[in-house]
């Protein structure tokens, strides 16, 4: 059996939480007793073939990261912080920049505030990236979805070939790199990872996602990812 890719995982997590509407990041608050963020760690720290976490964290708020993860006894030699940027795409460049990243076959960006992705889910990822250089998690769109100007309905779009997409989001390590260096440069961000690939032309690969790897946006998704968490 050959061993698993060598693989290394980033977690950009300097939001500032003010979409949450709380006093602290969103990704530093419990779910079921656990802060999102530890969670998000310590998944990724089990997934095979990981041989480094890169957090992009606030400078204010990088012993808070390290408290917590002494208390949790979550503490790894793998975990390196790095400085988080004001725009989602900052962070995950300055972590690319990461001397352990250059030594990995394939990169991971995951959110902090995801604290539910299965291992089985990294699992169908890193083998998706390792056929296709790229892989990512989509689920289908359920309901209806409308073009809508000034409160009045323009088109109804067809749903069929729309997807919502959730990460971690997985990429050769090369092809990453190289969208996140043009996108800097040119400061284009786009809104994930596999937004800045698309734009240099790198084809993202599918796979298929999980309900319950939702990203904790409003204090709704916490009692969602608690109930989930208590039923399982």
């Amino acid at each position: 059996m050959s061993s698993p890719p060598t693989l290394g995982i980033i977690i950009p997590a300097g939001g500032s939480g003010k979409r949450f509407g709380s006093t602290q990041p969103k990704q530093y608050l419990p779910i079921a007793g656990i802060p999102s963020i530890v969670r998000s760690i310590t998944t990724a720290g089990s997934v095979p073939g990981c041989t480094t976490i890169v957090v992009a964290v606030a400078q204010d708020q990088k012993d808070v990261v390290l408290s917590l993860l002494d208390e949790y006894g979550i503490m790894d030699q793998r975990i390196h912080l790095v400085d988080g940027g004001h725009e989602r795409a900052v962070s995950v460049g300055h972590a690319l920049q990461h001397p352990s990243i250059r030594e990995v076959e394939l990169v991971a960006v995951h959110d902090a505030v995801r604290p539910l992705a299965s291992a089985e889910l990294w699992d169908r990822l890193v083998k998706g990236a390792s056929v296709h250089g790229s892989a990512i998690p989509v689920l289908p769109v359920v309901d209806t979805l409308k073009r809508v100007a000034d409160d009045v309905i323009i088109e109804t779009i067809d749903r069929s070939t729309i997807r919502r997409v959730q990460t971690p989001q997985v990429f050769r390590t090369e092809l990453i790199t190289e969208a996140y260096r043009v996108g800097m440069a040119e400061s284009w961000y786009g809104t994930d990872c596999a937004s800045l690939c698309e734009r240099i032309g790198v084809p993202v690969y599918c796979v298929a996602g999980e309900e319950h790897n939702i990203k904790i946006t409003t204090p709704f998704d916490v009692l969602v990812a608690e109930l989930f968490l208590t039923r399982n």
